[in-house]
Order: structure tokens, then sequence, then C-alpha cells
């Protein structure tokens, strides 16, 4: 530090077991809080946290989380007998769908028993003033409305795709979506257990240690494998010439086959995965057959 300046210590002291829960155990708005956003998301400590395995990819004894229903009330009025918002989730969050007015506010959350019998948490209360900024995104139902019914819809519309085809003739990025496409072509996939580097792995006897090391072996190639049926996507789309389409789905039909490999591990590969099958479904939706669409939904609907 400079000269004559007080110093100050670099340890952070903490007085709880962790610096974050793995599950929530506090409710959101805190009570007296004043929100920083208007409305407010709704989330409070669940009734049967669910833990998860030790470590991602590690299988282990997980039990079994029980459905579950939620009540929530929210209003101005503390005892809750007029102009209230109420909703039912199935998990323990939620979110009003709109602007709350300023000032404060009471709000409570209930687990709804098997017999139907509503356990209240206590009453908690926020405010919200002029300076709270407003973020009211719309509900999904009406998100979902407004998307068209055809395909693609979503890297680009199928209304304006010879427009977009034709404006990105000269374009240096698509240009490199397409050679990064013809690389991918030129270099068919082999399964994943030739694509990975096992040399390590194969060392290891712990199964934490073995689990977490094929996650970041596997997840190079997945990641690597996520760049290139993005390319061939956009390829397609880019210029509608087929042999990109056929470079992806028989791509992307293998890399769905790693799910069962002893080499794949990890949810973040799911999600990988999830996201390919919705990218090809909605590209390649023109030019799929009957199996093809139906091998990318079960996947999507599996995975998702």
């Amino acid at each position: 530090m400079a000269c004559g300046s007080s110093e100050q210590s670099a340890i952070i002291e903490v007085s709880e077991e962790t610096l974050m829960h793995e599950v929530r155990a506090t409710p959101s708005p805190a009570d007296g809080a004043y929100v920083k956003v208007n409305p407010p998301r709704f989330m409070w400590p669940d009734k049967f946290p669910h833990l998860g395995a030790v470590l991602d990819g590690v299988a282990g004894q997980v039990d079994k989380k029980p459905k579950v229903l939620y009540r929530i009330r929210i209003s101005q009025d503390k005892n809750f007998q007029k102009e209230v918002l109420t909703g039912e989730r199935a998990w323990a969050f939620f979110n009003p769908f709109q602007c709350l007015a300023q000032g404060k506010w009471y709000w409570q959350h209930a687990y709804v028993t098997p017999e139907g019998v509503e356990e209240w948490s206590p009453v908690y209360q926020f405010l919200i003033d002029k300076d709270t900024p407003e973020f009211n995104p719309p509900a999904l139902d009406k998100v979902l409305a407004g998307y068209p019914s055809h395909h693609p819809r979503v890297l680009l519309d199928a209304d304006n795709w010879e427009e977009i085809i034709a404006r990105n003739k000269n374009n240096p990025e698509a240009q490199a979506y397409m050679d990064k496409a013809v690389r991918c072509i030129s270099h068919p996939l082999k399964h994943l257990q030739e694509e990975i580097d096992t040399t390590n792995v194969v060392t290891l006897t712990n199964v934490v240690q073995r689990e977490s090391a094929l996650i970041r072996e596997s997840r190079k190639i997945v990641d690597r494998e996520e760049a290139n049926v993005e390319a061939l996507v956009r390829a397609y789309l880019l210029t509608k010439d087929e042999k990109y389409y056929r470079e992806g789905i028989n791509r992307l039909s293998k890399i769905l086959s790693w799910k069962e490999s002893k080499y794949f591990a990890g949810d973040f590969n799911l999600s990988t995965l999830l996201s390919m099958s919705t990218s090809a479904y909605d590209g390649f939706y023109n030019l799929l057959s009957p199996e093809e669409k139906q091998l990318l939904l079960d996947n999507i609907r599996h995975l998702g």
C-alpha cells in the first residue's frame, strides 16, 4: 500500500458455515426489504430440499423428490382481505407478471399437504418506491402466442429467409460459418470413446476424481461438436444447401447416442445436447424425416 496510508486486512471473516446456501434457506423478498426490481420475484425454502448428487455426473443415493403444491398471496392489506394477488405453483417460485404499486406490500406462502391443509409461513413485508426500476417480462404463454407457427423461426423467420440469404452473401461472419461447416463434412465424427482422451481417466481409482475427469474431457468434445452443429445449421440457413442438413442431422444423431456411453457424464453435457437438438429441429425442420423429427423431439422432451 502507499506510504502513509492505513493498511486494511486482506482477510474476510465469515460467521456462517458457507458463503451461500446449496438450496434456498430464506424467503425473498426478505422481510422489510426494499426490492430491487418491480415486480419482485418471490422465492421461498422448498418443503423438501433436493440436494442431488455429490458431484455433477456422479451417480449416488438421491432421495426421490415428492410432488408438492404451494400457494402464495400478496397484498397491500396485511390481513389479505382485499385486492389480493394469489397463485398456486408446483415449485417454490412465483412471478406475478404485473408491476406493483408503490408502498408497503405483504406476502405469505404456504405448503399444501396432500390432505389439503395449508401450512402458512409468517407474513413478510417489502417496499416499493418511486425509484424502484420496473422489469416485467411477459408470461410464457404470451411469448409462445407471439411465435409464428412455421419453421424456421428462431435464428431467422421463414418469411424473411430469402432476404436474409441475399443480405449475407458477402458477409465475412456468414462465410466463417460456411467454412467451418465444410470442414465438418470433411472430418466425419467418430464415437465418443474414440474422440475422448482417457489417458488420465483410466489411472484414477477414486470415483469422484474419475467422474470429474470424465466430465472435463467429454465436455471438450461436446463443446466442440456444439460449435460444429451450430455452424452446420447456420450454413444451411444461409444457403439452403442440403449438404449441410445431411451432415448436421447425421452428426447430431451420433452425438445423441453418446448419452449411453460410459465416457459421457454431466448435466452440462446434457444441456448442450438439448441446445443442439432444439437448434437442429427448428433450422432443419422442412427437411427432417418423420423419424428424425421424432428423434429430436424425444430428446428435447427428455432433456428439457
